[in-house]
């Protein structure tokens, strides 16, 4: 893979995000991440995944620094 690609692959979007395929797949569907389909394939933007990777998510729990110690 190229690291200068505008898109990748949902193997590979998994991969950045270390989550399972099936977990890829939901947030998909859940409309959470974007996708485009190019001919068969469907791809995700490196923009998206990233912009996903960066926003707070609701089912997401910190461990404040205090309570991990």
């Amino acid at each position: 893979m190229k690291s200068d690609s505008i898109f990748i692959s949902r193997q590979i979007a998994a991969g950045m995000l270390d989550v399972s395929l099936r977990t890829l797949e939901n947030l998909i569907a859940s409309k959470q991440i974007p996708i485009r389909r190019i001919g068969r394939r469907v791809v995700i933007s490196r923009q998206a995944l990233e912009e996903f990777a960066r926003r707070d998510h609701a089912t997401t729990k910190y461990v404040s620094q205090e309570v991990a110690e």
